[in-house]
């Protein structure tokens, strides 16, 4: 059992200086820009906890406030979903704008539909926490949308933030052509897919990388897993 405790703050951080606001419109899901009508928003921030919590609108409009310059976790939760979190960077700025298509919701169907696909993965067919991801090589100012997936060379693996020492788990891949779970594959396949199951809720360290000659390249970041939830990573980026 981790020992990790989320702490809930019950000040708001309206009108302080120190407050970034996040707006932005949420979609259905990653692929679905369909906007997200009634689901909660809530917004962690460095240490894991949470500072704000909205509701969006009949757009999918909604708006958060945020610690300024901090990395900051964005729970998506509503009927129909599993809990979401996705992660980022509030900024220096008084209001940034995510992005579109950067905060989207997980309907239960695509869940499960990931659960399917990686069936046979350990914890694939249980009721835990998910990692699921598309590695993507990073390329400074390029559209995320025109990055390719690595293929075949492709990694992932999540280690306990709070527990380091317990080592890392490697994360299950799909075969070469990418339609099922293949418990003999070290890297991701030509989707560049990867999953990991039965994840207890908290803070995570994810680390996606690629081999290539010369040793490995990594990508590292700290992530937040919403109890019985998930974090989607697509793309998971991967220096080049």
């Amino acid at each position: 059992m981790r020992a990790w405790t989320p702490a809930v703050l019950t000040v708001a951080l309206t009108g302080c200086a120190t407050a970034v606001e996040i707006e932005g419109i949420a979609t259905t899901s990653k692929d679905d820009d369909t906007p997200l009508v009634g689901a909660t928003l809530s917004l962690r921030n460095q240490d894991f906890d949470e500072v704000d919590t909205t509701v969006t609108d009949d757009k999918g409009r909604f708006y958060l406030d945020a610690p300024r310059g901090e990395s900051i976790h964005i729970v998506v939760s509503g009927e129909g979903m599993v809990p979401v979190a996705l992660a980022g960077e509030s900024g220096l700025s008084d209001t940034f704008t995510v992005p579109s298509g950067q905060i989207w919701g997980l309907p239960e169907t695509e869940a499960a539909s990931w659960r399917a696909l990686f069936a046979g993965c350990p914890g694939a067919d249980g009721d835990g926490g998910m990692v699921i991801g598309e590695t993507r090589l990073y390329v400074v100012e390029a559209d995320q949308a025109d990055l390719a997936p690595i293929e075949a060379y492709g990694f992932a693996q999540l280690q306990d933030t709070l527990a380091p020492e317990d080592g890392t788990t490697e994360a299950c891949y799909l075969d070469e052509d990418g339609v099922a779970y293949d418990p003999e594959a070290i890297a991701t396949g030509a989707s560049g897919r990867f999953a990991l199951f039965g994840v207890e809720g908290g803070p995570w360290t994810l680390t996606v990388g690629r081999y290539a000659s010369g040793g490995s390249r990594l990508g590292r970041s700290t992530i937040f897993v919403p109890e019985g939830g998930a974090v989607s990573r697509r793309p998971a980026l991967v220096p080049l």
